[in-house]
């Protein structure tokens, strides 16, 4: 076997393997979030998955024309040359470095090794079996290595459930669509001066995640908030039964990750599973702002539990802590909550309509933990900023950021666009959409695009949002640009009108993004 066809062949397929862990990692290892990702358009894209379908044709066209098969080093030659493209641009995909991303390289590797060493028995079908082999290595590996993962998580659990027995902490548990880490970041805050308290960090919501937190825990801990997450119906019940909540709060419901839930029901069924796993006596917190978490507040109150609602909204609202702005101006909110404990006005330096609603939530549990208000109140108005929320970047004299990429849900895609809209300037949203919507993907975007058409520009790198915004904006479509990833700065410029105001919605590509900071 020739060694430069060898050679490309490894340069060609440990590119491919970086990739597809790469995507794998960004999918927590999950077969299920990983599948439905690759049945999208933008999963099939970002994954390649037509090549590996090209190879496949072409391997079964080999077996009965051989001459077919010399396609094949042309295939290797254009994934290496677009090898050294991304590295040349700095856009090579790649996995952080964990231990399970490294078993899933290793296991990826293996072939390149025996490959080498066994090069004089190889031909050109054979190269292109084991190229098609290596995708499905990956699967295999999130298999294998789940079990392993499995048994350590049964003996840490041990391990965690004994410790929670010996420090006894109160648990407050947090879960939702949306807002789950903002809420418990500002809960936190408003804590953790008034009693010891500690906190499943940055995200983590996974039973891993709070497995770590735990370690955190001493015999002088009072509260521990604990954020959960799931997929489909059963994984609240289980981060629950390991970690059983004094006190629940469900920050609000939207059509997230439907394409792993299934439908709405089954959604709504899950983020309830943490108020059937209330302790004797405990309290169910629920954000009544929105009309979708109405089935919660209904069942709650038919299975007779203790439930306390909360709102940020007009005086028609109806809530047990009802949150009103009074007062707001650039940097600053007075507003007040109406509760049983009477009126109680705040001032704070938060001033996005997201964040007051969260900030209210974290305030009813507060006060019915009785935290002083004088306490709170000296927290509130100096709250620090939150990775979760949207943070506003000056970028030059004339460009301001509103960064809003760190998660994205159709609740949270409205209340930003509410924010770019009340902006001055050339208002510009970049997105890519909301991830795992299921079905109601195409009709979530398109009514997004609707409510984006104030906007003058709009970019994203993903054809599928193209379209579903375009029937949307209507007359407006020519406002919506598809762009690549690694678009230069003087192309970016061009489109652009100052002074402006830019709104990154949701996980966007690195590159893009340092393009946009660079403005000016």
């Amino acid at each position: 076997m020739n060694k430069f066809l060898l050679f490309l062949w490894a340069i060609a397929f440990c590119r491919r393997q970086l990739l597809l862990t790469s995507w794998w990692q960004i999918k927590e290892y999950r077969l299920d979030r990983f599948w439905v990702f690759l049945k999208t358009k933008e999963g099939q894209r970002k994954t390649e998955i037509f090549l590996l379908l090209a190879k496949l044709l072409l391997l079964a066209a080999a077996i009965f024309f051989k001459p077919l098969s010399y396609f094949y080093p042309a295939i290797l030659l254009a994934e290496t040359a677009k090898l050294s493209y991304e590295l040349l641009s700095r856009q090579l995909k790649r996995p952080k470095i964990t231990f399970r991303s490294l078993i899933f390289l290793f296991n990826s590797f293996l072939p390149v090794i025996i490959f080498l060493s066994q090069r004089e028995k190889l031909n050109l079908s054979l190269l292109i079996f084991f190229d098609l082999l290596g995708f499905f290595i990956l699967p295999a590996s999130a298999f294998l290595t789940d079990i392993p993962l499995k048994i350590v998580l049964k003996f840490k659990r041990r391990r965690v459930v004994s410790a929670l027995n010996q420090y006894n902490p109160q648990v407050i548990a947090i879960t939702g669509s949306y807002a789950k880490s903002s809420t418990k970041h500002l809960l936190f805050e408003l804590l953790k001066d008034y009693a010891p308290t500690v906190k499943t960090p940055a995200s983590y919501n996974t039973e891993l995640g709070i497995m770590k937190a735990i370690k955190s825990l001493n015999r002088q801990t009072k509260y521990f908030l604990c954020e959960m997450g799931a997929y489909k119906k059963g994984e609240i019940k289980a981060l629950c039964q390991l970690v059983k909540p004094d006190f629940a709060l469900i920050t609000g419901i939207a059509p997230q990750h439907l394409a792993l839930f299934g439908n709405k029901e089954n959604l709504l069924k899950t983020k309830y599973e943490i108020a059937q796993s209330l302790k004797p006596k405990g309290v169910l917190f629920v954000n009544a702002t929105h009309s979708s978490t109405k089935p919660i507040i209904q069942r709650a109150q038919k299975d007779r539990l203790k439930i306390i609602t909360y709102a940020l909204k007009d005086t028609q609202q109806k809530a047990d802590f009802l949150g009103l702005i009074i007062k707001k101006s650039k940097n600053e909110t007075v507003f007040k909550i109406n509760s049983r404990q009477g009126q109680i006005k705040f001032t704070t330096n938060k001033v996005f309509p997201q964040d007051l609603e969260n900030l209210t939530g974290a305030l009813a549990v507060a006060l019915t933990l009785k935290v002083p208000q004088k306490h709170l109140k000296k927290v509130v108005a100096n709250l620090p900023e939150i990775d979760s929320g949207i943070k506003i970047k000056i970028i030059s004299p004339s460009i301001t950021l509103l960064d809003d990429s760190y998660n994205s849900n159709p609740v949270g895609f409205e209340a930003a666009l509410g924010i770019l809209a009340k902006s001055k300037g050339f208002k510009i949203l970049v997105s890519d959409g909301i991830k795992e919507l299921g079905k109601n993907e195409f009709t979530i975007h398109k009514n997004l695009g609707k409510k984006s058409r104030f906007a003058n520009l709009i970019l994203t790198t993903s054809p599928s949002l193209l379209k579903s915004f375009q029937a949307g904006l209507g007359k407006d479509k020519e406002k919506i640009h598809l762009v690549r990833p690694n678009i230069k700065l003087e192309e970016l410029k061009e489109l652009i009108k100052t002074p402006a105001t830019i709104l990154l919605e949701g996980r966007l590509p690195s590159s893009l993004v340092k393009t946009i900071s660079k403005l000016n």
